[in-house]
């Protein structure tokens, strides 16, 4: 299985666009997981195992995403025991 990176992101042209940028850096050997408002985040990373939370190696949020913001989702994020060797970035 790939290493992970879930990007949330509402934008869809801006989400190809990282995800093509993560891909050419990588020589496509990451996994890209999109979603489009911060409670699909926050859901998409609750539903992860122990193997897959591992496997995940980086979150970026949206600072103005839908639902929850990225302001929202980070802290929650930090507080989840499984998630503290993942780095998470946010940006606007």
């Amino acid at each position: 299985m790939p290493p992970t990176i879930l990007h949330a992101e509402d934008l869809r042209e801006d989400a190809f666009l990282f995800e093509r940028a993560l891909r050419s850096v990588s020589g496509n050997k990451l996994a890209v997981k999109h979603s489009m408002d911060g409670q699909a985040a926050m859901h998409f990373l609750s539903q992860l195992d122990f193997h897959a939370a591992l496997q995940l190696e980086l979150v970026v949020l949206d600072i103005k995403i839908p639902r929850r913001s990225g302001f929202e989702v980070l802290p929650w994020f930090r507080q989840q025991p499984r998630f503290t060797h993942l780095l998470a970035a946010l940006f606007s």
